[in-house]
């Protein structure tokens, strides 16, 4: 006669089963932003996702160890059944231990407690997460000394193998991942674009302040009395819905002004001043970005080795060094580098050399400045005027624009050599300036 409760053991051996499968599948399929915003909930949910993403490998050898101690007791108890079904056979037990039980205890352990639970885990994996959440802590407490020992005893055969952990942590690293996105572009599977909007998620932490900030000579600020009419109209003709105010000078910014705040009549005249965030230049842009977000903060004061106000960054210029540039309804939609028709380049003079390596071939210089503008500055001693003309090399450079504080437009002509006269077949008053690799 059949024990019943020998069958509901088996019921409940597969229901754990289908709990520890379901759980790993559910958690290794889980979207990781969706798990990074459990850390805020202060309950079981958020110590799990603290667990699991601070150490995975604990929680998931816990739920393989329970699985498959689930299928082992599964299997035994499947047996015992069989066994009690053919009492009378037991000339055949060699036989059915070898043959019929394997065949009996494989479908239903495969179906019911793998291939289902997984897939329905797989397809819901945030609901299955949240349902299970206080069994799967449980279950982990208990089992982690189990799983302990066997990651011991697997970490000391795999090393014998000849891998250690180490290599094993290696496999994603920064290099390995920007090579998998070489190839995809080479094979079609990324094109241009998504290639280099993920290089640029990679290379963000890299970027420091001082690259992307708006310089000191081009910010555009009031002083602290200024009228809440007068700050308006300083808007208006910059086009920045937000400006610094400073007291005395631009060294002791105090906060900024939104436009917004300006709307509904600033009282006594005078505006709200919302706190800015103070960056040393060397700063990495991903921790700037992180900030700024966590307080809620749009413009951040970037100080000098002095103390002193280097520039201004905004949460957009951040952002566009991740997703690139963004046009807002006061952006000019301009760019910085556009060619001619006899393929000369005209460049604003804020143009950073990495913008036109791959338009022009730049001499090397020694003057540590990022921008086209800024050479020119340095090797003059002066801001160049309008009109002037210079050759570096086999380039051929005309300042179009210049204003008294720095140099605002350019055009720029590749010559055929250094020694190549003017395109116009006018060589009077250009100026030749030699640069590092430049041969006298």
């Amino acid at each position: 006669m059949v024990d019943l409760n020998l069958i509901w053991l088996i019921l409940l051996t597969l229901l754990g089963s289908a709990f520890f499968s379901g759980s790993e599948t559910a958690l290794i399929s889980v979207n990781k932003v969706k798990m990074q915003s459990w850390l805020e909930e202060d309950n079981r949910l958020g110590r799990l996702a603290a667990k699991f993403i601070s150490s995975p490998s604990d929680i998931l050898s816990s739920l393989l160890v329970g699985n498959n101690l689930m299928n082992v007791i599964a299997t035994v108890l499947i047996a015992d059944l069989i066994f009690q079904m053919f009492p009378q056979r037991r000339e055949l037990s060699i036989l059915i231990s070898a043959l019929i039980i394997p065949a009996v205890t494989t479908p239903p352990i495969l179906f019911f407690g793998e291939i289902i639970p997984k897939s329905m885990a797989r397809e819901h994996a945030g609901r299955t997460i949240r349902l299970v959440t206080t069994p799967l802590l449980l279950a982990h407490y208990i089992l982690t000394p189990i799983a302990w020992i066997t990651r011991r005893i697997s970490s000391r055969l795999l090393k014998l193998a000849g891998v250690s952990d180490q290599h094993r942590e290696e496999i994603f690293t920064r290099k390995n991942i920007q090579r998998v996105l070489i190839e995809s572009g080479r094979n079609g599977v990324l094109d241009e674009e998504e290639r280099n909007f993920i290089s640029g998620v990679f290379n963000f932490s890299e970027i420091t302040v001082r690259e992307v900030m708006t310089p000191r000579t081009e910010i555009v600020a009031v002083p602290k009395d200024t009228p809440a009419e007068e700050i308006a109209a300083t808007m208006s003709r910059s086009k920045y819905s937000r400006i610094p105010i400073y007291e005395e000078s631009l060294d002791h910014i105090t906060g900024i002004v939104h436009v917004v705040d300006l709307l509904g009549g600033a009282e006594h005249g005078q505006p709200i001043l919302h706190p800015v965030i103070l960056s040393p230049e060397t700063r990495k842009a991903d921790s700037l970005f992180y900030e700024m977000r966590h307080r809620k903060c749009h413009l951040a004061v970037v100080l000098d080795e002095y103390g002193g106000t280097a520039g201004i960054v905004t949460l957009e210029d951040l952002l566009e060094e991740l997703v690139g540039d963004i046009h807002d309804v006061h952006d000019n939609t301009g760019t910085l580098v556009k060619i001619g028709r006899d393929n000369s380049i005209f460049v604003d003079g804020r143009t950073r050399f990495d913008e036109l390596k791959d338009k022009i071939s730049l001499p090397d210089f020694s003057h540590g400045v990022e921008t086209i503008g800024g050479l020119l500055i340095a090797e003059l001693g002066r801001i160049p005027e309008p009109g002037e003309r210079f050759q570096i090399g086999n380039l051929r450079i005309t300042v179009l624009e210049a204003t008294p504080k720095r140099v605002e437009r350019l055009r720029i002509s590749q010559l055929d050599s250094p020694q190549s006269g003017d395109q116009d077949g006018d060589d009077d008053g250009i100026m030749t300036i030699d640069s590092d690799d430049h041969p006298d």
